[in-house]
């Protein structure tokens, strides 16, 4: 699973999403490329130092904590550097919309990303200022 930016520094970025891509495919996990990461790959800027994933199950490997969303942290790490990833599993009202949106995730050279629709409504959702811009 190759991703292919046109920004400085994203090896690690595709590092770390092939690797998250290869467990989840071992572990038929349905998951999506969500948030800064995913806005990057539509062409925005890559201003995001962690990587948020929206899925249907958890990974089997050690997570730092649940997040408030609904979700766990993990770290991953990659030759270079140290990488957050939201794992995010939602539970409350909005699990039937972040179902749907992970559905209609569409791939980008082999990696699910959400669609440009859903990244906005996502962002709506999570009600924080900066996402609100």
């Amino acid at each position: 699973m190759t991703l292919r930016f046109n920004l400085i520094g994203t090896e690690s970025f595709e590092e770390v999403v092939a690797s998250l891509g290869e467990l989840a495919e071992a572990n038929a996990i349905d998951w999506a490329v969500a948030g800064g990461l995913a806005t990057a790959i539509y062409g925005g800027d890559l201003n995001t130092k962690d990587i948020e994933i929206i899925a249907d199950k958890f990974l089997p490997i050690l997570n730092q904590g649940g997040l408030s969303q609904g979700g766990k942290r993990y770290v991953i790490k990659t030759v270079r550097w140290d990488f957050k990833v939201d794992w995010i599993i939602r539970t409350d009202s909005f699990k039937n919309l972040f179902q749907v949106a992970l559905s209609e995730a569409v791939k980008i050279n082999g990696v699910p990303v959400l669609t440009p629709e859903w990244l906005v409504i996502l962002k709506f959702i999570a009600g924080r200022f900066k996402d609100q811009e």
